[in-house]
């Protein structure tokens, strides 16, 4: 037993240094990757602009994006940890402009799907008062009851796009289902698993992420399962 406990503590440190240098580049990684699925939806927006129409896109992602990056920022700056706070916050402005410019472009008359365009506003915009509200009102739990509000966020953005399952699994197709974006979701989300996790201790970050990165995956499982157009030579057959 003496002998057993004693190999332990010997290697103890070992464990920890080999992951160490695993750790720092995720949690070098997760910003930047954060970013990057941020600024992902830009090409879509400008394709808006061009055709002046927003067709039959929902403004939901944008709109949620806008919400949960606020959310996310005020978390971060309330725990001061700037890999949180900073690239949330450059979300905030790019989501606000995704949302502006889908605005801009859609049928006033029209839904948006879910709900009308002042309904999607009033929604955030009552998170952000309600946030804003608890973050200065000096309870002891509100940094902890808005991490809640995170997760909680967070989770309805990264199964947004599994609402399509159903129509990849009916068509056979998996046209509908981005692999870029969802390979980058893959990248971030495990990044901020594991910086959550390892360095930061920080459920809120990791278990949201965990969950986040295990719904990418069944995306990037549909689209080598089902490929891109009904019945196609490179699709995996089940």
């Amino acid at each position: 037993m003496i002998v057993s406990m004693s190999s332990a503590t010997v290697h103890a440190p070992m464990i920890m240094s080999a992951l160490a240098n695993p750790v720092s580049l995720c949690a070098q990684i997760a910003p930047m990757a954060s970013i990057f699925v941020i600024a992902s939806p830009f090409p879509t927006v400008q394709k808006i602009i061009r055709d002046r129409t927003v067709g039959q896109m929902p403004l939901l992602p944008y709109s949620s994006m806008l919400a949960s990056c606020f959310l996310w920022s005020v978390y971060g700056f309330l725990k001061a940890e700037p890999s949180v706070w900073g690239p949330n916050l450059f979300g905030v402005f790019a989501s606000l402009y995704y949302s502006m410019q889908f605005a801009k472009y859609s049928p006033k008359s029209a839904p948006s799907l879910p709900g009308s365009l002042k309904r999607h506003a009033q929604v955030v915009s009552t998170i952000v008062c309600a946030t804003l509200a608890l973050a200065f009102s000096g309870l002891k739990k509100s940094t902890e009851i808005i991490g809640y509000a995170c997760v909680v966020l967070c989770l309805a953005l990264f199964g947004s796009p599994l609402a399509t399952a159903a129509s990849v699994i009916r068509t056979k197709s998996a046209k509908s289902i981005a692999l870029p974006f969802t390979i980058a979701s893959c990248v971030n989300c495990f990044a901020w698993t594991v910086t959550g996790l390892f360095k930061m201790n920080d459920p809120n970050v990791w278990v949201t992420n965990a969950l986040g990165l295990t719904f990418a995956l069944l995306q990037v499982a549909l689209k080598l399962v089902y490929g891109d157009t009904r019945g196609s030579a490179d699709s995996i057959p089940l």
